[in-house]
């Protein structure tokens, strides 16, 4: 017999001899490789060839294939066989010329992006720096004088000191806020200090009509805008899975983002006239993802991406000053938190809330001079301030290096409590209960004064 194939694979004549060793001729004519079309006869001698030929063709042995599988347990399509071979075919298709350009192109940049990129920074920083450093020595601060200013939660914190640096300028002031009582504290030392006018509005800005109702008073009082001071804001303190209902996190959105955003869009017509400005509290959370705060630092991010693009959009029109502090003595560092619950902190809570995240541990900006900041930064009508600028570098590792990041704030700042905490309760620091000056000069709140979610907040960070 004439063979077929010269070589054979070992592992096919192994299997056949191991048959024939054990005597099961089944096994032998159901071996796989024989149902594969391997001619594994070649491995006998010739004499038994012939034999096992004969005894394949006289065997009722059949051959076995592997199982159809159940269609009966396969969850049904919701289309047809037919139309799934249609919808593959359309799928497979090769990738169309323009496709296959635009992922080239996208390749390319990914090559030359950051040489040109790196590049052209390289020759233009320094001319930038100089630039910054002439505007910083020569730049004449706008004079405010008679200037009307809008100012959002202006009953306390930034607001409450901004509106002061205001009113020693000279300004026009529309205070506005939940708090009423609170506001005319405000108002009758912003009149002390030399403001030429004062108006407060008591509104709720969390609502559109609460942002209606405080630009309308304004104009009504005022005839014109100048500068629209955004610096409402509500801020929370637990980790996330924690929260045992959402009305809180609505509240934080409402309070920080849309307030500004609804203010803003009623507001934009009347700047263009006046060629007035914006100003915004944003925060440095929103690029040190600090946890705890994660809807605070969410809903401050937001708010820089808004104004930024916004700004972009109106070029010189209206300019926009973004204003991003540290931590800064305030309420909320007075433990006035919105709650897992979806409430806000009390007093007597806040004097325990107030120590949890590791404050004591670094340096807090007291309010008159992050306000100072903020009011120096606007009538430069510099573009992006971060105050103070050590607060930087935390754009730069998130950028470059979210690895070392990322895990130091996890290892330093998350637990119950927290490897800062425990520092910080060892060494005996943390926020004490605020004293008589702080009291009346921090914007902190006093004892027994309570608040809620209904009644959004006025205080900023």
């Amino acid at each position: 017999m004439v063979s077929a194939v010269a070589v054979l694979p070992r592992a096919g004549c192994t299997a056949l001899h191991t048959a024939r060793r054990l005597g099961n001729q089944t096994q032998l004519f159901q071996a796989p490789f024989l149902r594969g079309g391997i001619p594994l006869l070649q491995c006998l001698p010739p004499a038994r060839q012939n034999r096992s030929v004969r005894m394949a063709s006289n065997s009722n042995v059949k051959e076995r294939r592997p199982a159809a599988p159940d269609t009966n347990n396969r969850p049904k399509r919701g289309i047809s066989d037919a139309e799934a071979a249609e919808r593959r075919n359309k799928l497979n298709k090769s990738v169309p010329l323009g496709d296959r350009l635009l992922t080239a192109s996208n390749q390319l940049l990914n090559v030359v992006a950051y040489p040109i990129g790196f590049g052209v920074l390289a020759v233009t920083l320094p001319f930038i720096w100089v630039r910054r450093l002439f505007y910083e020595a020569f730049k004449e601060p706008q004079d405010m004088t008679d200037k009307v200013v809008l100012i959002t939660g202006g009953s306390s914190g930034i607001g409450e000191h901004m509106a002061y640096e205001y009113a020693r300028l000279g300004a026009r002031l529309s205070l506005v806020a939940r708090r009423k009582d609170k506001l005319h504290e405000v108002e009758a030392n912003s009149w002390a200090l030399g403001a030429h006018d004062v108006m407060i509005v008591e509104a709720d800005l969390g609502d559109e009509a609460g942002c209606k109702l405080a630009l309308s008073k304004t104009l009504e009082h005022y005839d014109h805008l100048d500068l629209l001071v955004n610096n409402a804001g509500l801020f929370n303190s637990f980790y996330f899975d924690d929260a045992k209902d959402t009305k809180g996190f609505q509240s934080i959105l409402d309070t920080n983002f849309w307030a500004a955003v609804n203010l803003t869009h009623h507001a934009l017509p009347h700047l263009k006239a006046s060629k007035g400005q914006i100003y915004v509290t944003v925060s440095v959370s929103s690029i040190a993802p600090v946890p705890m705060n994660t809807l605070y630092n969410a809903s401050k991010s937001a708010v820089a991406s808004f104004y930024h693009t916004l700004r972009i959009e109106l070029g010189d029109k209206v300019p926009i000053t973004m204003f991003s502090p540290g931590i800064v003595k305030s309420e909320m560092t007075d433990g006035k938190f919105i709650q897992p619950d979806g409430h806000v902190a009390d007093y007597e809570e806040g004097i325990q809330l107030r120590r949890q995240n590791g404050f004591g541990l670094i340096p807090l900006l007291p309010t008159a001079l992050a306000a100072r900041a903020a009011v120096d930064a606007t009538r430069k009508r510099k573009p992006d301030v971060i105050f103070p600028v050590w607060y930087g570098l935390f754009a730069y590792f998130r950028l470059l290096a979210p690895e070392i990041l990322d895990p130091l704030l996890r290892s330093i700042l998350t637990g119950k409590p927290s490897p800062l905490k425990r520092v910080q309760d060892a060494v005996g620091g943390g926020l004490g209960e605020p004293n008589q000056q702080q009291l009346e000069r921090g914007g902190m709140r006093k004892v027994g004064e309570k608040d809620s979610v209904e009644e959004k907040s006025g205080a900023t960070k």
